[in-house]
């Protein structure tokens, strides 16, 4: 799964300006390519995900052009899914190294306390 979104040079005074792009690639509106890819490895007549836990390194700032988001899974069970997420901007380099622990809950049944 990926997503690209734009980032605008001049916005960010910081060389973590790639936080927020980030955020808007992996966080924006529950579009998140990990777990919008769950959703496509379910079946959501039964099941719903929930996400369990998120850990992100960030590696370089990166101030313009598109930030690229590619989730991986690296585990797709019955109960849980991890994904390994990579950003990178047009140059190709990594700028963010992401991991997402989603629940794959049965509809009725409480999501899951953390």
């Amino acid at each position: 799964m990926t997503s690209r979104s734009p980032q605008h040079g001049g916005r960010f005074a910081d060389p973590s300006a790639l936080r927020p792009a980030a955020r808007r690639c992996l966080g924006g509106a529950g579009r998140k390519p990990g777990s919008t890819a769950s959703y496509q490895c379910i079946d959501t007549q039964q099941f719903f995900c929930v996400g369990l836990e998120v850990n992100a390194n960030h590696l370089r700032g990166l101030r313009s052009g598109r930030v690229t988001a590619v989730a991986r899974a690296v585990h797709l069970g019955r109960s849980t899914h991890v994904w390994d997420i990579r950003l990178h901007g047009d140059d190709g380099r990594t700028s963010c190294i992401s991991r997402l622990t989603v629940a794959i809950v049965p509809h009725g049944s409480p999501p899951p306390q953390g």
